[in-house]
């Protein structure tokens, strides 16, 4: 409403049980509105262009206090560590030659990981290379925010397998299979990653890992090998 709105309330001389409403904001309003002694209440209620508007401000906190004025929303809290359910990387390992390894890994709890990394062999590639692929899960020991990078430490547990010639289904824990090409056994990794949030929901990932497997009938392969194999790898991925 344009203008001023303004009651007020006051008892005139001549009664105390009815009030007296009148309109203020002229001088005149503000001379009838004196015009007693014995006025006891004044009530002045502003619609007024610069007046507080109450009901808007208290509408603009329930919004805020919802999340719904969308300024800052989707901006994330600084210090906040980023929750992602999966990353996928790309690297290498000493313990294939040729192609590059690949890591999955899902986290469905925040400290636990299901983690398995190869070159894809008997999936979208059938080289006769030799490769170790892991399968494992990953718990989380320590983590700690470095500037905006998020640093953990993680241990994994699971089992490997060693191929020396293309892959064949299954795994082989109590021999090398028919062919003599293929085993597998306990695997156990260190892992130092580093998470750099790019937004809400992505996150870039690098991840170093050394461990070691133990293969006890390697030394059975049509190439033999060492029970024990070494190994370090490197991944850059995106988590999401």
């Amino acid at each position: 409403m344009a203008g001023w709105t303004r009651i007020v309330v006051g008892y005139p001389t001549d009664t105390y049980n009815k009030p007296e409403f009148l309109t203020c904001g002229t001088a005149r309003g503000a001379l009838l509105a004196m015009r007693s002694n014995r006025v006891f209440l004044s009530v002045c209620l502003l619609g007024c262009v610069g007046a507080f508007p109450v009901e808007a401000a208290a509408a603009e906190e329930a919004a805020v206090e919802e999340g719904a004025t969308g300024i800052g929303a989707e901006v994330e809290v600084e210090g906040e560590e980023p929750a992602t359910y999966a990353n996928l990387r790309f690297g290498a390992s000493s313990a294939n030659s040729g192609r590059p390894e690949v890591c999955l890994e899902l986290t469905p709890i925040w400290f636990l990981g299901i983690e398995g990394c190869g070159t894809g062999s008997g999936v979208w590639h059938h080289d006769a290379d030799s490769e170790m692929s892991h399968y494992r899960l990953k718990v989380r020991g320590f983590d700690t925010e470095i500037s905006s990078w998020w640093l953990d430490v993680s241990l994994g547990l699971g089992f490997a397998e060693l191929q020396v010639s293309d892959d064949d289904a299954g795994f082989r824990f109590t021999d090398v299979g028919a062919r003599g090409v293929e085993t597998a056994g306990p695997d156990a990794s260190l892992h130092l990653r580093a998470r750099i949030p790019l937004s809400k929901s992505f996150e870039l990932v690098s991840e170093m890992a050394a461990g070691a497997a133990y293969f006890p009938h390697a030394e059975e392969l049509v190439t033999p090998r060492d029970p024990v194999q070494g190994y370090v790898s490197l991944g850059l991925g995106l988590g999401f």
